[in-house]
């Protein structure tokens, strides 16, 4: 069923398990997402984490983005205004590799950081752990991206497709353009790059993974 089946009242996106290879390979990298479209927009998401009981929880509206700890303190978290300093840090999939994004980070000069779940890799944006996630896989679906992009959007960061669109969630389950999130100041600064590191990638016939 495709975002395009559901009216433009609210959906629910469910996600028990995101990082499913992850949890079978016995790593931490996974999460529990709830997320909440109204419009075909992300408007709320709830992630949380079993391996630390730290739960990120966002509503889009309000620009409320929270972090809670597992004693239950919570910690507002606003990328707004966070400078891009030194290196840029690009979370990237550990599950599965991507040759082109290896070579987006290379053409960047970037640090990887390599996570399992997209909700850990939003996470990590909002904590101040990395300043962007970039994906060129074309099999990201609605339900891996709602709750992480609410929390995202709630931070003040930006939710694009790989060439800068903003992301859609109508049509089709999956994100046919891959998938980017940044703080403002990754995006202002690396969204071109990236798409230039993409292009010279894929003209030099190398690619053999997406």
């Amino acid at each position: 069923v495709g975002v395009g089946d559901v009216p433009d009242g609210r959906a629910w996106f469910v996600d028990p398990l995101d990082g499913t290879e992850d949890f079978v390979a016995g790593r931490p990298d996974y999460v529990v997402q709830i997320g909440l479209c109204i419009g075909r927009q992300p408007a709320l998401g709830v992630l949380f984490e079993p391996e630390t009981g730290v739960v990120w929880r966002a509503v889009v509206a309000d620009g409320l983005c929270e972090r809670i700890a597992p004693a239950g303190i919570a910690h507002a978290l606003d990328v707004r205004t966070r400078a891009l300093e030194g290196a840029p840090r690009i979370a990237i999939s550990v599950s599965h590799p991507s040759e082109t994004v290896e070579a987006v980070v290379q053409h960047l000069g970037a640090t990887a950081l390599r996570i399992g779940s997209v909700g850990l890799k939003v996470g990590a944006i909002v904590d101040d752990r990395a300043d962007a996630y970039v994906t060129t896989s074309r099999r990201i679906k609605v339900w891996d991206t709602c709750a992480p992009a609410a929390v995202l959007l709630a931070a003040g960061g930006v939710v694009t497709t790989l060439s800068g669109a903003p992301l859609l969630f109508a049509g089709a389950a999956a994100h046919p353009d891959g998938v980017c999130m940044w703080t403002p100041a990754a995006k202002a600064a690396l969204s071109e790059r990236v798409q230039e590191g993409v292009r010279r990638f894929r003209a030099s016939g190398a690619t053999t993974r997406a």
